[in-house]
């Protein structure tokens, strides 16, 4: 974790010779942090977003190898096993478990980075104070507003429970974010919106650019 901590502390250094106020150092430091983190791990969201995609359009097809494994007796199971597999590497589709250590990576950077947020302790210079929460409230009104317009076009069709429960969590989450110091609201803006802005990038792309090629599988069980 030290390394992590070498990192942040060169990139205030590095925002300390551009600017003259400590704090408007300190939001340059957690701006420039949060975007080189999320680049780093650029990789691992088009992977996992790819493959999201990719498993979307082979539903069909990984539905009916589901319906035979439970049909199949538990010493032929391992045969479907494979076929899945096969299925998943015929169209380059990575398991979520083969994903989940950069996962565990990217969230103790995450969380490492939100602990030193907690240490600094500059003067304040705006309406807020970087280690404090929001006196006006504004911070948590624009992170809930992107979690609104990112999640509730997605809410579209869904059933009135699903629908009830995800705007719960959203007002937990403003609720939660009121508490929270105006620092970490700022790095879960910035990170959030850029998370946003890339998913929907990446979903034009994967929609209107690239097409995933029919299985033979499809072919071989569907009768098709």
């Amino acid at each position: 974790m030290s390394i992590i901590t070498t990192f942040i502390d060169k990139v205030f250094y590095t925002s300390s010779l551009l600017l003259t106020s400590l704090e408007t150092q300190m939001i340059f430091c957690i701006a420039i942090f949060t975007l080189i983190y999320r680049l780093f791990f650029f990789p691992l969201q088009l992977a996992s977003f790819s493959s999201r995609k990719r498993k979307k359009k082979l539903k069909r097809e990984l539905d009916f190898l589901k319906e035979r494994k439970k049909e199949t007796p538990f010493k032929k199971k391992s045969l479907i096993r494979k076929e899945i597999s096969l299925l998943y590497s015929r169209n380059k589709i990575i398991p979520f478990k083969k994903l989940l250590p950069f996962y565990i990576l990217q969230m103790v950077v995450s969380i490492h980075f939100i602990s030193y947020l907690y240490t600094i302790n500059p003067e304040s210079g705006l309406w807020f104070s970087l280690n404090q929460p929001d006196p006006l409230f504004l911070m948590p009104i624009i992170y809930l507003s992107i979690l609104l317009m990112d999640g509730l076009p997605k809410l579209k069709g869904s059933n009135k429970f699903v629908y009830g429960v995800m705007i719960s969590l959203y007002l937990m989450f403003y609720i939660v974010s009121n508490f929270m110091i105006t620092g970490v609201l700022i790095y879960l803006i910035i990170s959030t919106t850029y998370n946003v802005s890339v998913n929907n990038l990446l979903d034009y792309y994967f929609e209107r650019k690239w097409e995933v090629s029919k299985p033979s599988l499809e072919k071989n069980y569907l009768g098709h």
